[in-house]
């Protein structure tokens, strides 16, 4: 387990859920789905190097996260539900140009980021 590697994640976790929030509060909403997607990624790209996993694609840390993680009954569903409704929010902000983002869903999204960046947080002390 490369702990500098682990912890680099989580960094990039926190910054870019505090980004999300900042652009969120801009109005900048399809930027702050953006920013949110990549926090959850990080934090979960976090666990997986925990685990011994090396995930080189965003859909292989997706499907990763699924079987290893949820798999093993590791983290509650709804965490794993919300990597991939992340991921396909960011896709579309990114780039469909008539996809209309939700400020309020992006809003209850980042509130629902914290308590999944806190809980792999709180498995990684639990696992060191």
């Amino acid at each position: 387990m490369d702990k500098d590697l682990i912890d680099s994640e989580l960094n990039l976790a926190d910054e870019f859920l505090y980004d999300a929030q900042l652009l969120l509060n801009e109005r900048s909403v399809r930027s702050a789905e953006s920013r949110l997607y990549y926090s959850v990624f990080h934090a979960a790209r976090a666990l997986l190097y925990s685990k011994g996993f090396s995930p080189k694609t965003h859909k292989g840390t997706i499907s990763l996260f699924g079987k290893e993680i949820l798999g093993n009954n590791l983290i509650d569903e709804r965490f794993a539900k919300l990597l991939a409704k992340t991921f396909s929010l960011r896709e579309k902000a990114d780039y469909e140009p008539f996809f209309s983002a939700n400020e309020e869903e992006v809003e209850l999204l980042i509130g629902e980021a914290e308590m999944f960046i806190d809980e792999i947080k709180s498995l990684l002390l639990f696992m060191s």
